[in-house]
C-alpha cells in the first residue's frame, strides 16, 4: 500500500511539473492601464527545467525574463515603457491568479487555461 501511495504521489508531481502550467492562458487585469487589460500568457518548456513565457496583448508579444517556476507558482519580469514589471502567478488546475508590480501599484490578474 505504501509503495502504491508513493507511486501515485510521484506520478502527480511529475504530471504537474511537466505539463501543469504549460500551454496558453487567457487573462484579464481590469485595473491595468488601457490596452493592457486582457491578453494571453503562453508558457512552454525550454531546456532542462527552464520555462519560456510570452505575453501577448493584441498583436504585440513580449518575452518574459528571469522566469522561475516553484511548485505551482511562476515568477518573471517584463519591460513596459522602459519599466521593469515583476509578475507572479499561482496556478490551480485550469485557473490562474497573479499580480503585476507596476510603478502605479499592484495590478491583479485572473485567468484560465485556453481551450486548444
Amino acid at each position: 500500500m505504501k509503495t502504491i501511495l508513493i507511486a501515485v504521489v510521484a506520478f502527480l508531481s511529475y504530471s504537474f511539473t511537466s505539463t501543469g502550467i504549460e500551454g496558453t492562458w487567457t487573462y484579464e487585469a481590469p485595473t491595468a492601464p488601457p490596452g493592457y487589460e486582457k491578453g494571453e500568457l503562453k508558457i512552454s518548456k525550454a531546456e532542462g527545467d527552464k520555462y519560456q513565457v510570452t505575453i501577448v496583448i493584441g498583436t504585440y508579444e513580449m518575452k518574459a525574463e528571469k522566469v522561475k517556476v516553484e511548485g505551482n507558482s511562476l515568477f518573471c519580469q517584463i519591460w513596459v515603457d522602459g519599466a521593469s514589471i515583476p509578475l507572479s502567478f499561482t496556478f490551480d488546475g485550469d485557473k490562474l491568479n497573479g499580480k503585476a508590480d507596476t510603478p502605479e501599484g499592484y495590478v491583479t490578474i485572473n485567468g484560465k487555461r485556453k481551450d486548444e
